[in-house]
């Protein structure tokens, strides 16, 4: 890689205070991508130029440190600062959870490993070198950058502002009743006694809320969705007929919630899909058991990670409380819980098409919860509730017309009674929100849905 020129070159503290300015700058339109880069981009694009920009600003901070450094050893340098944040967030312990559970923790260290991250870095660090180099071919560049640079850092709606324009006067009324709705969701976790995790993805627009999404929280029977999936997904490779039946033996059997407990020993033949339902529509552990052993620990949590949710973890079977005692829990975080569901909607599992739809048919099968309450009657809901003592959880996917959206709540360290409640409310406060922006218009007004979807669309 080429270097920067000598002829000219400023002083180490004039290109000191030149990066400054540059890293402050894409910090600051780091955070605008990052607040609202869903709603414009999608979710996706957002997170590829979130990382982008991360890189930059690590390339800026490298000068910073190290002004005199060839353009070449500093794109090196930043490259491997990358390489090794993203590497590192496959070291799973206590303080690094700690750490990367904060806002500041999280946008800094990141949460999952992705090794597609490494392509958006090396990107963000190329296109930093090349400003680098274009930057500083003249010295009259040179002088006036860092103002330019630090100016960055002001809003950017800031000279927007002093000149009043129609449709960001809409975007500022969406954006008001968006926040609205983030801190209703801070609300209720703050005024719920124990610790309260949620994430929703508004599955029209990408874009995604969370309080303490990225905590690991316990799941109770909310685990058997990506049991679920793994035993359809077995089913598409032939590994397994959802046809085979096994035999309900007194062994297998196991006390908590379902029927299959109360089977005659060695009385009952079940298909696989039969327990599937049993285990989903009454939560049956006897069910699951079976399922479990059928289709292996290992390979559901392999199937986790191949999507992208690898905080998902089956790690015991049900009803087993010396493996709670030592804290071998199955466990998920609202926002990767979330994804999946995400998944589920837009049929990106590991199945065909017709498969995908039988999963979200058989999670839509009607159950008595919170979740459903929380919507017209018609509205169709994918959902599973998970529960043990101290613990609430449930996942949920919601057809809302016009406006499908996702939502995961989970509680420890608390109660029944006010963790049904605050799972109730989240519910309540999603789609009151989710309904009045699935027909809106750009200043609020609801149109027909398929008029708003077309607008929506040009």
């Amino acid at each position: 890689m080429p270097s920067l020129p000598d002829s000219g070159a400023p002083a180490p503290a004039q290109l000191r205070r030149t990066y400054v300015g540059l890293a402050l700058g894409t910090i600051a339109l780091g955070l605008v991508v990052h607040l609202r880069g869903a709603a414009a981009l999608g979710a996706t694009a957002r997170d590829v130029l979130g990382d982008a920009l991360w890189a930059m600003m690590i390339y800026w901070w490298v000068g910073v440190i190290a002004p005199s450094m060839s353009l070449a050893r500093r794109s090196v340098v930043a490259l491997l600062i990358c390489v090794a944040v993203e590497f590192g967030q496959l070291v799973r312990t206590p303080w690094l959870t700690a750490v990367r559970a904060t806002r500041l923790g999280h946008l800094m260290l990141g949460s999952d490993f992705d090794a597609r991250d490494l392509l958006a870095y090396a990107t963000g660090v190329a296109l930093a070198a090349l400003q680098d180099i274009r930057l500083f071919r003249s010295v009259a560049i040179r002088r006036v950058i860092a103002l330019l640079s630090c100016s960055l850092a002001w809003p950017m709606h800031e000279s927007a502002a002093q000149r009043p324009n129609v449709a960001l006067t809409a975007i500022d009324a969406r954006a008001q009743l968006t926040n609205k709705f983030r801190e209703r969701l801070q609300e209720i976790a703050r005024a719920t006694d124990g610790v309260v995790g949620i994430g929703v993805i508004d599955l029209k627009s990408g874009e995604r809320f969370g309080v303490n999404d990225t905590l690991a929280f316990p799941q109770g029977s909310a685990i058997k969705i990506p049991l679920l999936i793994e035993l359809f997904r077995q089913a598409e490779t032939g590994a397994l007929s959802l046809d085979e039946r096994l035999t309900v033996r007194a062994v297998d059997q196991v006390g908590g919630t379902g029927v299959a407990q109360w089977f005659g020993d060695a009385k009952s033949e079940l298909s696989l899909r039969d327990l599937a339902v049993l285990m989903i529509v009454l939560s049956d552990n006897t069910a699951t058991n079976l399922l479990i052993d059928k289709v292996g620990m290992a390979s559901v949590n392999s199937t986790m990670s191949s999507l992208g949710v690898s905080a998902i973890r089956l790690q015991r079977r049900m009803i087993t409380p010396r493996e709670s005692a030592v804290g071998n829990e199955n466990l998920a975080t609202p926002a990767q819980a979330a994804d999946l569901m995400r998944r589920v909607h837009a049929c990106e599992l590991p199945m065909s098409k017709a498969r995908c739809e039988d999963v979200r048919r058989i999670l839509e099968i009607p159950k008595n919860g919170e979740f459903p309450s929380s919507v017209p009657s018609t509205v169709r809901v994918a959902w599973k509730p998970g529960s043990v003592e101290g613990v609430e959880t449930s996942w949920g996917l919601f057809a809302l017309p016009g406006n499908p959206y996702v939502v995961t709540v989970m509680v420890t360290y608390s109660d029944g009674a006010p963790a049904a409640r605050a799972i109730r409310q989240v519910a309540d406060a999603t789609y009151e929100y989710m309904r009045r922006v699935a027909r809106a218009s750009a200043f609020g007004v609801r149109v027909p849905i398929t008029l708003a979807d077309s607008i929506r669309k040009r």
